[in-house]
């Protein structure tokens, strides 16, 4: 089963952080994807207000979140022709 969720970096298992290089008192928001047990994250950010500016890099958010739709879709549509 594949699921993706928006969860806070913090809250991710150690394993997973110490991977990513995400220190403990990370406090952003990560788009993550867990599939038979594994996480992967997707990307990550803090997205405060006053940080946004023209040389921001979201270019990361509209792939995964494409991704997220897609594999929906698929799952959804097998699970409606099956």
């Amino acid at each position: 089963m594949r699921k993706y969720k928006v969860t806070y970096c913090q809250d991710l298992p150690e394993e997973i952080k110490d991977a990513e290089g995400i220190p403990d008192d990370c406090t952003d928001n990560c788009l993550i994807k867990i599939e038979n047990g594994n996480i992967e994250v997707l990307g990550f950010d803090g997205g405060e207000p006053e940080d946004q500016l023209f040389s921001r890099d979201w270019s990361w958010v509209l792939p995964a979140l494409q991704e997220a739709y897609n594999a929906g879709k698929k799952d959804a549509l097998e699970g409606i022709l099956t």
